[in-house]
């Protein structure tokens, strides 16, 4: 088997997937899920699906229990669009990437004074011009 290859079955679980959830979002009332990362085992046995649900944490909860208890579906959808001898077991966790970027983000705008320098003018500091400095070609 090629090194990249759980690497190539994964981005097609990802989009493979995200289109089955797009087209059975009557099944899930009121979640707005994206699948962000599809990582598959080396043997291709496993594919952990990582995922974003907007709403609060009771919400995401909620909706990664509803895709766990529906992952025999959505693999018996994969296996009817994907030509490979074995579909991986699927097995959906909670993205919390944008959940600590935005922490992160809010750390630093509540403990970071911000400070305009006025001699920056579109990203140039006016002192660092050296008008004695020569190129050298």
């Amino acid at each position: 088997m090629k090194p990249d290859r759980p690497r190539r079955v994964g981005e097609l679980i990802k989009r493979e997937l995200a289109l089955i959830l797009n087209l059975s979002k009557q099944d899930y009332p009121g979640f707005f899920i994206t699948v962000t990362e599809v990582r598959t085992s080396p043997d291709l046995r496993y594919a952990d699906a990582w995922v974003s649900v907007y709403g609060d944490n009771k919400k995401r909860l909620q909706a990664i229990k509803n895709l766990t208890s529906d992952a025999w579906r959505f693999r018996q959808a994969l296996s009817k669009k994907l030509h490979l001898r074995r579909i991986p077991e699927l097995r959906f966790k909670l993205d919390e990437t944008l959940d600590k970027a935005e922490r992160i983000e809010k750390l630093l705008r509540d403990n970071l004074p911000v400070e305009v320098d006025e001699e920056v003018v579109d990203g140039e500091d006016i002192e660092s011009t050296d008008d004695s400095v020569e190129e050298e070609f």
